[in-house]
């Protein structure tokens, strides 16, 4: 029977984005016949307790537990990893990517960010251990051709593959149409529009951005007013 590793965040220990995109993987790798071993990311630990706000933690024992699992677990076909993109996530990565290619004939690296380019160009080490990383990987899966097209990692060339993110081209025409079709046009009847968010509460995920667009939007106008609920696991306060 073929056998896939599966390491990271899985719902519903983790409410990210990852955690979603790693339950869904599991679900279709089952559904195609492989037998599924999950590996959870100790960083989960943050997220499932009874905090106001998270915070995030070393869990240093949690991590040798999870090098002794990695250590004595059974040889795979493939294996799945994403990318940490903070300092210690970044050699967090590289050390269970060690383990993942000795367990794995192939070893896949999903990168489920939209600053990977940020990131890479930001410091020296950065750039450093994300080319290591990007280099050990039989192939790396990215959510746009941007990384692809700003760097040159001779080695990674041939095993590049683009899975577009919601947030392409194409989609944004396409919400542009239904904007103007639906929202602008005035006799429509719609007295309030419901939007809901879904993910981190922090800084990064453009939050702050969204609840002023929103603000400013209901301010402007006395045709349609924006009713948002926001759903997610909170890392800062917010107002």
């Amino acid at each position: 029977m073929k056998n896939v590793l599966l390491y990271g965040e899985f719902n519903p220990k983790s409410t990210t984005g990852i955690a979603y995109i790693n339950s869904n993987l599991e679900s279709s790798l089952k559904y195609l016949g492989y037998e599924v071993t999950k590996i959870i990311d100790p960083r989960t630990k943050d997220y499932f307790k009874n905090e106001r706000i998270i915070k995030k933690n070393l869990n240093k024992n949690e991590f040798f537990k999870l090098f002794f699992i990695l250590m004595f677990s059974k040889k795979h076909e493939i294996s799945f990893i994403t990318i940490s993109m903070g300092n210690f996530g970044l050699l967090k990565t590289v050390i269970v990517q060690f383990f993942l290619n000795i367990k794995s004939k192939r070893s896949y690296l999903y990168v489920h960010r939209g600053d990977l380019n940020k990131n890479y160009n930001s410091s020296i080490y950065k750039k450093a251990i994300i080319s290591l990383i990007l280099r050990s990987s039989f192939k790396v899966i990215l959510l746009s051709e941007k990384f692809q097209k700003n760097n040159t990692i001779k080695q990674i060339k041939n095993k590049i593959l683009v899975l577009p993110n919601a947030l392409n081209k194409y989609d944004s025409e396409l919400s542009q149409r239904l904007f103007n079709k639906k929202i602008k046009r005035k006799n429509e009847g719609y007295k309030i529009i419901k939007f809901l968010y879904c993910g981190n509460i922090q800084k990064s995920k453009g939050i702050h951005k969204i609840i002023k667009a929103i603000d400013e939007t209901n301010k402007q106008n006395n045709i349609y007013k924006i009713k948002l609920d926001i759903f997610g696991m909170k890392f800062e306060e917010i107002n």
